[in-house]
This record gives C-alpha cells, structure tokens and sequence, in this order.
C-alpha cells in the first residue's frame, strides 16, 4: 500500500537510482556486471514512461537517473558513454536537476529544444521554460505550438509571457483563429469575452 502511495518501482536497482546512491550503484554493477544501457523492468506501482512521441518505453538506466534528476548516477553512466537517446532530453525536464540539463543542453538541435521547452510548459515547470527561452529561444520566432501548448495545459504564466514577448505571433490570422478556437475549446471564458468586446 505503501509503494503503491509513493508510486515507486520496487526493484533494488530502481530505489539507488531513484536515491542517487552512487556507492550501492557501481557496487551492484561490479557484483552484477550490469550492463550500463539496459532498462529499468516495468512496474505497475510506477508511473507509465512515455517518450516524447507518447509511445510507451522501459526507460533506460541513465533515462531513469534523468528522470528522478539523480545526478551523481546520472553523470557516472554518461562518462561511461552509455547510449544517449533523444528521449533523455525529455526525461532530463522531468527530473527538474539543472546539473543534468547542464551536461546534456549541448547536444541538443533546434527541434529538440521546441520539444523540451513545450514539455516543461506542459508541465507547469516554468523556471526551466524561461531558462529554455533565454538560453536558445530569444532570437527565434516562437512557434506557435508553445501558445497551443500553454492553452492545453493552462499554463497562463507561461502564455502571457509568450505573447507579451513576441507581439506579432498573433498577427497572422491562421494564428489568431487557432488562438482563439483553442480559448474557446479550454474554456477560457474571461480571455474570449475579452476579446470579442474588444
């Protein structure tokens, strides 16, 4: 009842990940030999890992270190050059550890930066949004999937941001329309009485 509360896996190796204990974790590789790129086992006491195309996947071992923002188990996999997969990136905003993104941030191409800054939209972690914004974003045209993104998951912060920012994201009238019909399907009553009265 416990684990099912906390919604942790409950294998051995799942716990020292998810504690970043970084003495039973290569004590258990060496004693094991582990290998460093395969995946943690599924459980159903944990949450459903999904990759950045919503598809359902075992995270690997330096996924998993991401994803809880383990960070000392997280950078002994990457020295070792375990498999870096693109969606690492995505579980990296997850596990919210700046450390982590720091080591990784480099690797990334335009289209995963998109990815990972509407994930941490997505999910209300917006000290890493704007972090996402500052460091690779502010002299691109945002697209206007972030705006859809920020409707979607009521992320008003972020959206007021966004718009304030980049005043003529809007100014195309597919872009208006969309703004409006996804204010209109996410019940966004105050912002479209607004604007029609305006």
């Amino acid at each position: 009842i416990e684990r099912r509360r906390k919604g942790e896996n409950e294998s051995k190796l799942s716990k020292i990940i998810r504690d970043d204990l970084f003495d039973d974790f290569t004590s258990l590789v060496s004693q094991s030999n582990l290998d460093l790129n395969s995946t943690i086992e599924k459980s159903f006491l944990e949450p459903i890992f999904k990759n950045e195309d919503d598809e359902f996947i075992d995270p690997t071992l330096i996924e998993y270190a991401a994803y809880y923002g383990s960070h000392t188990i997280f950078k002994y996999l990457f020295m070792k050059d375990v498999k870096i997969t693109k969606n690492l990136f995505w579980f990296s905003i997850h596990g919210r550890n700046y450390e982590i993104i720091h080591l990784i941030e480099k690797q990334l191409n335009e289209d995963d930066i998109i990815d990972c800054y509407n994930e941490a939209i997505k999910l209300h972690y917006n000290e890493i949004a704007v972090y996402i914004e500052e460091t690779y974003l502010k002299e691109k045209k945002m697209p206007f999937s972030s705006i859809e993104n920020c409707i979607r998951s009521f992320n008003i912060q972020m959206m007021t941001r966004i718009l304030e920012n980049n005043e003529k994201i809007l100014k195309e009238e597919s872009n208006f329309n969309k703004f409006f019909f996804y204010l209109c399907e996410f019940g966004y009553i105050d912002i479209v009485d607004l604007i029609l009265k305006n």
